[in-house]
């Protein structure tokens, strides 16, 4: 839906004093973004799911709060408003993934063809998911997607005041809301010691699997202990795993921790300090 649509909540009018309504809600919400200041998380619940997805579109399509960077999103099962705004190290995954992805074409895993079909961004906003989840919106922290699909294969969701059961919830409307993602890869966040080290952890989990692989990325394991990698497949990156003709689905790309774990060192001087 265009945002010049009339179902979409105003952003001009001042709400009045009573109770809730839909136009009401979407000021407090509006006000609460763009009061805030540097990172966070909140979450409202929104009992009505078409009310939510209103709601979220109406959020999303502000030019006010699309200046302030955060992601929106409604679980239409769960309901649950949730708006996030990252901090430095929460998007270290987007620098490791364009490294990983870089290195995919001179390694020939895949060819410059393979390679320039893929789209990967962080700056999306997807809809139209499967219910119980069909009135939701989702705004991944980053995804890898064919031209055409109308999801993502692989999804990262990375929270620092988010917990990891909502991080939960986002995957599951990734995985049980779509029939073409694959893998989501949640990283989890924390700051420690007043704000001067970084605690975190990575979960790969897979569509059809009830385990993921897990990593500890901070505290980094000590020296001598064997690199760590994520495994990937050739498959993950295409819908229902249906690859281009004369490749395998099972091809394996290794992502090395210790790539990520340099993008998300504490040392970086654009993460928080005590």
């Amino acid at each position: 839906m265009s945002p010049n649509q009339r179902h979409y909540l105003r952003s001009e009018a001042n709400p009045s004093e009573s109770t809730h309504t839909a136009q009401q809600l979407f000021y407090e919400v509006k006000r609460r973004i763009l009061t805030s200041n540097g990172p966070g998380y909140f979450q409202y619940n929104v009992s009505d799911p078409s009310i939510g997805l209103l709601l979220s579109k109406s959020l999303d399509s502000n030019g006010e709060i699309e200046r302030r960077s955060v992601h929106i999103s409604y679980n239409s099962f769960t309901r649950i408003l949730s708006i996030k705004t990252p901090i430095a190290f929460q998007n270290s995954h987007i620098a490791w993934a364009v490294r990983e992805f870089a290195l995919s074409l001179s390694s020939g895993f895949f060819t410059l063809q393979e390679f320039d079909a893929f789209i990967f961004s962080s700056d999306s906003t997807f809809e139209n998911f499967l219910p119980p989840y069909e009135n939701s919106l989702k705004q991944p922290d980053a995804y890898f997607r064919l031209p055409g699909s109308r999801h993502p294969t692989i999804v990262f969701e990375a929270g620092y005041s988010e917990s990891y059961p909502q991080l939960i919830c986002h995957r599951d409307i990734w995985i049980n809301g779509t029939s073409d993602v694959n893998v989501v890869i949640i990283l989890k966040w924390s700051l420690v010691q007043s704000g001067t080290i970084v605690e975190g952890f990575l979960a790969v989990w897979r569509r059809n699997s009830l385990t993921c692989q897990r990593f500890e990325i901070f505290p980094a394991p000590p020296l001598g202990v064997p690199a760590q990698e994520i495994t990937l497949y050739r498959g993950d990156f295409y819908p229902s795993g249906q690859v281009p003709f004369g490749r395998n689905a099972s091809d394996i790309w290794q992502w090395p921790l210790d790539s990520l774990r340099t993008r998300g060192s504490p040392d970086d001087p654009g993460h928080p300090k005590g």
